[in-house]
């Protein structure tokens, strides 16, 4: 461990026949710009290239199978990597700030993108997610503010809080069949982000969710929704009307607060679940609720 922990070195290339590399081996290796790890090394350690700022690529054998928490952490000047197919696991902020980061593919036997693992990676414009995976941990992908779409398989069940978080670019997604939550600021200030469509599987939407999309215009609820939760599209300037399904047995009262061009609420669902609700639109089951303000 630690084996050469803020040393001065340039470039290194690891002999053949080594099969560990250490944790934190060259972690705050400031100068170290490159990297030559050998076939034979099953797994990048915990904190291994953590703070070589300069490090602007690094080739992973096939025979890796585990990149281990904050293996990359900080690598602001990587710029590409490419991880085997036999890799199972990514460890919590793995890429977290690689901020030169254009592209990543994730292996098809990856099952997980743990907390933080892409967090703060501001050019990061394309991800493949496998089709096997099924969850998405807290910031996975916040503050990837070059990211514009992204496709999420259908076998992911859960994606954890702010996940999404300020991802400013981020003008399109889709979510998968199999969600039941929509969790905590998921996407909070994707202040680019057009329309979304919440799938039939979700039942509730948690605080903040939508917080700060200014640009909303569109938002599709599904059937089987019931709670809608504080600021879940505060600040969402840009939406004008929105429908309520009728399964909806909770609304917070500053679930749409300060969306100041929100004029019709579409709400057919009984009067008793209405009187009841925190947020109360004009009560219209023919037609739309005119709110003001």
């Amino acid at each position: 461990e630690h084996s050469f922990d803020e040393c001065e070195m340039v470039s290194i290339n690891i002999p053949s026949g080594v099969t560990q590399i250490g944790d934190s081996a060259f972690k705050d290796c400031a100068n170290l710009s490159g990297v030559t790890i050998p076939n034979g090394i099953t797994q990048i350690n915990y904190n291994t290239f953590m703070n070589c700022t300069c490090l602007r690529n690094a080739n992973i054998p096939n025979s890796v199978n585990s990149i281990e928490e904050k293996a990359f952490f900080n690598c602001g000047s990587l710029t590409s990597i490419n991880i085997p197919s036999g890799v199972t696991n990514i460890g919590s902020a793995a890429f977290y700030m690689c901020n030169s980061l254009s592209a990543i593919t994730i292996p098809s036997n990856v099952t997980q993108i743990n907390d933080l693992t892409f967090y703060g990676c501001g050019h990061l414009q394309e991800v493949n997610l496998p089709s096997g995976l099924s969850s998405i941990g807290i910031g996975a992908f916040a503050y990837c503010s070059s990211l514009s779409s992204i496709t999420i398989p259908d076998s992911v069940e859960s994606i954890l809080y702010t996940a999404f978080y300020e991802c400013q670019n981020l003008q399109e997604i889709n979510l998968p069949s199999n969600l039941t939550e929509l969790d905590h600021a998921l996407f909070a200030n994707c202040s680019s982000l057009t329309g979304i469509t919440i799938p039939d599987s979700v039942s509730g939407i948690s605080s903040m969710a939508f917080y700060d999309c200014h640009s909303l215009e569109s938002v599709t609820l599904p059937s089987g929704l019931t709670r809608i939760e504080e600021g879940t599209f505060a600040n969402c300037s840009s939406l004008t009307s929105i429908t309520i399904p009728d399964s909806v047995s909770y609304i917070s009262s500053d679930a749409f607060y300060n969306c100041t061009n929100l004029t019709q609420i579409y709400w057919n669902g009984s009067v008793h679940t209405y009187e009841k609700f925190n947020t109360k639109p004009s009560y219209e089951p023919s037609g739309p609720a005119n709110c003001d303000g």
